[in-house]
């Protein structure tokens, strides 16, 4: 973990005053190496990265969980189960939770969106498709660019409809065709395909 200190010990160090350098946070002018991170409570640290690093490893982190609207809610009780125990056993404050309930694919994921507006500096999730099935690379390297790190906990694929496969590739499926062929034309089309995946499982 990198080196970390109050804000009153920074400015001493720095040999500023403890006002100046709270302005400086606030205007997100920090000399370079350096970053602050803000807690819940109010307390401002500041990180330093190694000489020659990039960028500063945060303290934190964000945990989103979501699930679609055909699980069971113990399924996202579970992931921020997972994530949390996972934040703490690296020594990470969990500085806020969301959870959401909604399609794997499309613009209904509002909550993930709004997260996503002004990225955290660290984004925990329980597993790959908690994101995106689809495309995870693309989303990973954005958010990297962004300065966001995204930690999958469980980097397995998910196989044999676990996670909620078979009703992501349903919501992507709708989504397009609803996209393509408007509402009334894309509901029929998924009314289909739903059929058909109906009559397929009562046939395994």
């Amino acid at each position: 973990m990198n080196p970390s200190m109050s804000l009153r010990e920074w400015a001493a160090n720095m040999g500023l005053s403890y006002r100046t350098a709270w302005r400086m946070v606030k205007a997100q002018k920090l000399p370079r190496l350096y970053q602050s991170i803000q807690f819940p409570t109010g307390t401002i640290r500041i990180l330093q990265a190694e000489e020659g690093a990039s960028r500063v490893e945060p303290l934190g982190a964000v945990i989103y969980a979501r699930i679609n609207s055909r699980s069971e809610e113990s399924n996202l009780e579970e992931q921020l189960r997972i994530c949390t125990e996972f934040c703490h056993a690296r020594g990470w404050q969990v500085e806020r939770i969301v959870r959401e309930r909604a399609p794997g694919f499309g613009p209904k994921r509002r909550r993930l969106h709004t997260l996503l507006t002004k990225p955290p500096g660290r984004l925990v999730v329980a597993r790959p498709s908690v994101i995106s099935r689809f495309d995870l690379t693309v989303t990973e390297l954005l958010l990297r660019n962004l300065g966001c790190q995204l930690v999958v906990i469980n980097q397995q694929k998910e196989e044999e409809g676990v996670g909620g496969a078979l009703e992501d590739l349903t919501d992507a499926i709708s989504s397009t065709c609803h996209l393509h062929y408007g509402i009334k034309r894309g509901r029929a089309l998924v009314e289909d395909l739903n059929r058909v995946i109906d009559r397929g499982s009562r046939l395994r």
